[in-house]
């Protein structure tokens, strides 16, 4: 009887582990089907003469103090890049991670980093369209946030990234 009731017990403990497994599957990253092309976001990596500056902060709670920010071509694979991380909103707030990211995407990208009041600048920025993608973490709480930009010749564009 004793014997009984421990197969009982373990039997009961191991459907319930097989049950809690299933609760905890995660669906698979997100996949980029468009291939990247360095040709189509070359233009970042001219010499022009505008400036992209701003701010960039996410409501009361997010100030955008060292925030990291990266300057994005628009070409078709970063539209998708950001379709697939922000599902057409501006901001997101729980960590979307794309499968298979291209290495060279990170090469046609200026970065830079927002000072204590959420400031930023981008020099010496060619014409085109681009991308503004912010990252912000405070008290270990994060936010990610764009905004798509077109910038001129010579201009001096000013942009916040609030995700609103």
């Amino acid at each position: 009887m004793r014997s009984y009731f421990l197969t009982a017990l373990l039997v009961a403990a191991v459907l319930l582990g097989a049950c809690s497994k299933e609760q905890n599957v995660i669906a698979a990253d997100p996949v980029i089907s468009v291939p990247f092309d360095p040709t189509a976001a070359d233009f970042i990596n001219g010499l022009g003469t505008a400036t992209v500056s701003g701010r960039t902060y996410h409501g009361q709670t997010h100030t955008g103090e060292f925030a990291s920010l990266q300057l994005i071509p628009v070409t078709a694979y970063s539209v998708e890049y950001m379709r697939l991380l922000f599902g057409g909103n501006k901001a997101y707030y729980t960590p979307v991670r794309v499968a298979n990211v291209d290495d060279g995407f990170k090469r046609y990208q200026r970065r830079a980093r927002a000072d204590g009041k959420g400031m930023f600048k981008f020099s010496g920025v060619p014409p085109g369209d681009y991308f503004v993608y912010s990252q912000l973490v405070e008290n270990r709480a994060g936010v990610a946030l764009h905004e798509r930009i077109t910038v001129g010749k010579g201009q001096k564009l000013q942009v916040d990234v609030s995700g609103s």
